[in-house]
């Protein structure tokens, strides 16, 4: 996973680093195609940045958890990661609550023994990855998932979260 995230991570500062050279001057002389494609650049940077937050916050998450013996939250003088999260990152609250959900369900788990075992949400995480879906349709979609969890079998589970994945990567968010 770290390799994954330092990949992540010099991905969204290079966008950074173009944007900033972009803030620096005017957007008057850029033509319609230029100014759309710029608009392209930033909404994928903010979903680069989103899954860089939740993948961030759902190992803060993990490590906040009550039963760890030395919570980070606690710790750091938080109730809970989110609030820590909003703190560390600058965030509202809410935005630090969504990457730690979503985080939390895409993060690398460990079974009692400390063997690792699979991400709970490999196609939610691979779509956030990808960028075909943002961290909004990510937390809707999991919430959806849960609901269902107790009705359904694993298979089906995992089924329905591709056709989540898939029907949300084709819509657009006024659709």
């Amino acid at each position: 996973m770290q390799v994954f995230t330092e990949t992540l991570l010099q991905e969204a500062v290079g966008r950074v680093r173009v944007v900033t050279q972009l803030l620096s001057g005017s957007l008057l002389g850029d033509s319609d195609t230029d100014l759309l494609a710029l608009t392209t650049e930033v909404g994928e940077l903010a979903r680069a940045v989103d899954t860089l937050g939740a993948r961030i916050a759902g190992e803060v998450a993990v490590r906040s958890e009550r039963e760890a013996i030395d919570p980070l939250a606690k710790r750091m003088g938080e109730k809970t990661a989110a609030l820590l999260v909003a703190r560390e990152a600058d965030v509202p609250v809410g935005r630090a609550a969504v990457w730690c959900r979503v985080g939390e369900a895409v993060t690398a788990r460990r079974a009692l023994t400390g063997e690792p075992l699979p991400v709970a949400h490999e196609a939610v995480d691979a779509a956030l990855v990808n960028g075909s879906i943002d961290i909004d349709t990510a937390r809707v979609i999991l919430d959806t998932l849960d609901e269902v969890a107790p009705l359904t079998t694993i298979e089906k589970l995992a089924g329905l979260e591709r056709q989540l994945i898939e029907h949300a990567a084709v819509y657009t968010r006024q659709e």
